[in-house]
C-alpha cells in the first residue's frame, strides 16, 4: 500500500498506526534516523538526518492526517484511493482510466480525487521526492534536517 491510498483520519487509531509505520519506513529508507515522541494523543514521529560537520539545522513540520470524511458521500470506491476524473458536459465528475495520462493529449482540466491528497499527503510526497532527487543527483545538504510528523493536526494537536 502506498501513502496515497492510506486512510488518515486521526479519529481511528488503526489509521494513525498505519501512517506512523508507513512514514517511519519511508524515512528510514532515505537514511533518516527516526524516533517516536510520546504525547497526550497519538505519538509524533521525528526523523533526523545529519549533514557532515554541520551545526545548523532545519526543522520541518509535516501534517499527516486529513480531515474526517464520510465515505458514503464520495462517488468512488474509497475516498482514500486516488482516481482520475474528467468533468462531463452536464458538470458531473466521471472516473477515467489512469492510462489516459500516457496520451499525448492530457487535459489540464482532469482532476485527481482522493481524501487529503493536497492538504496532507501532497507536501509529504513532494518532500520525499525532493530527498530522492537529491540522492540521485548526489546533492548533500549543508545542514541537519529534522522532520516532525503530526498525526492529529486536524484534531487540534
Amino acid at each position: 500500500m502506498n501513502s496515497s491510498s492510506l486512510p488518515n483520519d486521526a479519529n481511528f487509531q488503526d489509521h494513525v498506526k498505519q501512517n506512523l509505520n508507513w512514514m517511519d519506513s519511508a524515512f528510514k529508507t532515505r537514511d533518516f534516523e527516526t524516533s517516536i515522541l510520546k504525547s497526550e494523543g497519538p505519538p509524533l514521529l521525528l526523523a533526523e538526518k545529519a549533514a557532515s560537520g554541520s551545526r545548523k539545522a532545519v526543522l520541518i513540520y509535516l501534517q499527516v492526517d486529513g480531515q474526517p470524511v464520510d465515505p458514503t458521500k464520495w462517488r468512488q470506491e474509497s475516498p482514500y484511493k486516488p482516481v482520475l476524473k474528467k468533468q462531463t458536459e452536464a458538470g458531473e465528475w466521471q472516473e477515467i482510466s489512469w492510462s489516459y495520462l500516457q496520451n499525448d493529449k492530457v487535459d489540464p482540466e482532469w482532476r485527481i480525487f482522493a481524501r487529503s491528497a493536497s492538504d496532507a499527503k501532497g507536501p509529504i510526497s513532494m518532500f520525499l521526492t525532493a530527498i530522492d532527487i537529491m540522492k540521485t543527483e548526489k546533492i548533500e545538504p549543508t545542514f541537519n534536517m529534522k522532520v516532525i510528523m503530526d498525526f492529529e493536526e486536524e484534531q487540534g494537536s
